[in-house]
């Protein structure tokens, strides 16, 4: 796989496979790929912000989220107040995808980590548009396979892999995602992600600096060697990578560069801020955090407001 080059004019997009110019300010894959049996879809752009969180493991899913710009994690939870990530969702995906399965209820959190926006969808309009487009609802299962794959790397990443690996393939996911060199990241976050005591995420980072992979400031990490990363990850990265590819090299019907206008048309593009939303409260209360470093859940069902 042709490594990501920050700072080029042209790179090698380790989740498409293609070839693109400097990476676009907006837009979402699946959107571009959706096949022109689609017909309409009342999508309305939204702002996420850093700490919503737009599903609760448990809850009824009443919007789909195709992310523009901006990172989502999918969090596993024991219920007790330690989580994990299992998924990481950026511009290649969506959120909500048990919908596509015939479930109702969000099975994790799903959690914004790096502020940026979306386009949503209501659950009902997702239904009908999967109903009427049988292409559209077999590239969003595809989607649901890739990432999928994805949770399953994950699981065995936890199980198998060193702190050190794991921490490699989580900035490397998060850049492929985010397609910037800087990340805007406590340790405190990073360990909650890792599922560890925060001194052990400090120590994994410290390797990964001494190793002159990352350089790491306070509340930040800066990638200075991706191909250096790929190697510690030691193959830990790369399966749902080209899943991904895969994804998006069969496409959707040959609608890539269709604009949003163009999806939406007769419908309306409706603008509605999330914090207006009913049922979608944004909260400004502290993360509460454990005696072991972690977050709980119980404190803050909608928002989390990371420690700096």
């Amino acid at each position: 796989m042709q490594p990501f080059q920050s700072g080029s004019d042209k790179q090698d997009d380790p989740l498409t496979g293609s070839e693109s110019a400097a990476p676009p300010g907006r837009g979402n894959l699946l959107l571009e790929a959706m096949p022109i049996d689609a017909g309409p879809l009342a999508l309305e752009h939204t702002t996420l912000e850093a700490g919503q969180v737009l599903h609760a493991p448990g809850e009824l899913i009443s919007d789909v989220y195709f992310v523009e710009t901006g990172i989502i994690f999918i969090l596993g939870s024991d219920g007790a107040g330690w989580h994990l990530e299992i998924g990481t969702i950026g511009f290649e995906g969506m959120t909500g995808f048990e919908l596509l399965l015939g479930g109702k209820v969000a099975a994790h959190e799903a959690l914004v980590q790096s502020a940026g926006s979306a386009l949503r969808l209501s659950a009902a309009a997702l239904r009908e548009a999967t109903t009427r487009s049988r292409s559209l609802n077999n590239l969003l299962l595809r989607f649901a396979h890739a990432f999928m794959i994805q949770t399953s790397h994950a699981a065995i990443a936890a199980g198998r892999a060193s702190l050190e690996v794991r921490l490699a393939r989580t900035l490397l996911m998060w850049q492929d995602r985010a397609r910037e060199e800087r990340w805007c990241v406590t340790h405190d976050f990073l360990a909650m992600l890792l599922g560890v005591y925060r001194p052990s995420a400090t120590l994994a980072i410290q390797h990964l600096e001494g190793k002159r992979l990352i350089r790491a400031a306070r509340n930040s990490i800066r990638i200075l060697d991706r191909a250096g990363l790929e190697r510690v990850a030691n193959g830990f990265y790369g399966g749902p990578e080209e899943a991904y590819r895969s994804l998006f090299r069969e496409g959707g019907g040959g609608t890539a560069g269709r604009s949003v206008a163009a999806l939406n048309a007769p419908a309306k593009l409706l603008i509605s801020p999330a914090a207006e939303r009913p049922g979608h409260p944004v909260g400004s209360e502290p993360l509460a955090v454990t005696r072991s470093g972690l977050a709980n859940p119980r404190a803050n069902a909608r928002r989390r407001t990371f420690p700096r």
